[in-house]
């Protein structure tokens, strides 16, 4: 299961994040979010993918 390893603000819009990821093999680019999308979910840095309802 995937685990949130990092979350930057994207260069050309501050209400836009990239979270990177971590399957067990390092961290690597995974999505990015509007910033409602990562309030909303309360992502976070080592936060299980797995663990979102």
């Amino acid at each position: 299961m995937p685990v949130v390893t990092k979350i930057t603000t994207q260069k050309n819009s501050g209400e836009r994040y990239n979270v990177y990821l971590d399957y067990g093999k390092g961290e690597e680019f995974g999505f990015g979010v509007d910033e409602n999308v990562l309030i909303k979910y309360d992502l976070k840095k080592v936060v299980s993918l797995m663990n979102l309802n």
